[in-house]
């Protein structure tokens, strides 16, 4: 529905995206010139943006005028949209039909075929998506100084530490606001969230396990929905997080270091 006229929306071929076609003719001194935008997708049910024929046709005027109009083009949203592009593609080609006697077309001197008419196409055009402001790009986490008898033996955590990933202007309408954590080449246990120390650390029997506030599991390389994101108004988002050093065999100390990857994830 846009203003009082309702369309008919087709498929651009792109993830999530339709388009809606309207004509409006501009005819001076014709009265059918005063009518609002037709809608262009006629057929109903229909699946694909159609050939440039059948769509719609209509009298704007029964005596000698000169001619124009307005094309009304239309991106509906329709499901989740992804970053890409909508190709080049015709839409609508226009053109007059002679009638004899406001009713039969004037066959034996023009043809649809011979008459003028004018193509209207989109250009290629580019889809992006508005992502969140990340507050700090870069965040570290300090641990501090844990000794080996917080965790007494393998598979035993140590105090966690909390931490907040701070994410401001998310784009409203989303259908969801995701995130994943990744450590490519260092991940020790993705169904737990344990990562390997990164290179350059010293000490040895440690990983980190990463866990939600709660304390709960926190799978690697997976979704995980924000809760806070409000679709309605989008705004800032925050994810709460823990992070603990987890026991994988003797201890050694020195120095204990790990590195991941945070991704926000629109659909």
């Amino acid at each position: 529905m846009h203003g009082k006229s309702t369309y008919t929306v087709f498929e651009t071929g792109h993830p999530g995206l339709g388009i809606a076609v309207g004509v409006h003719p501009l005819v001076p001194g014709c009265t059918d010139s005063a009518v609002s935008y037709w809608d262009l997708g006629g057929k109903s049910g229909g699946t694909k943006v159609p050939n440039s024929t059948g769509w719609k046709t209509g009298s704007i005027c029964r005596t000698s005028r000169n001619t124009g109009g307005e094309v009304y083009v239309l991106f509906v949203k329709t499901g989740a949209i992804r970053t890409g592009q909508v190709a080049r593609r015709t839409i609508a080609q226009i053109g007059g039909l002679l009638l004899d006697d406001g009713v039969r077309p004037i066959k034996t001197l023009y043809s649809p075929d011979s008459l003028p008419k004018v193509t209207v196409s989109i250009t290629a055009t580019p889809i992006t998506l508005t992502g969140c402001n990340v507050t700090v790009p870069n965040l570290a986490v300090p641990m501090g100084a844990q000794s080996a008898s917080s965790m007494a033996s393998v598979g035993s955590t140590g105090k966690a530490t909390p931490f907040t990933l701070n994410f401001t202007n998310c784009p409203a309408g989303l259908t969801k606001l995701s995130y994943q954590l990744n450590a490519p080449g260092k991940v020790l246990d993705a169904a737990k969230g344990i990562v390997n120390l990164s290179d350059g650390s010293t000490a040895s029997g440690v990983a980190v396990k990463l866990m939600t506030s709660s304390g709960g599991t926190l799978v690697l390389d997976t979704d995980q929905t924000i809760a806070s994101y409000n679709s309605s108004v989008g705004g800032n988002v925050a994810v709460n997080l823990q992070a603990a050093y987890y026991r994988t065999g003797t201890i050694k100390a020195g120095s204990a270091n790990a590195v991941v990857t945070f991704t926000l994830g629109y659909l």
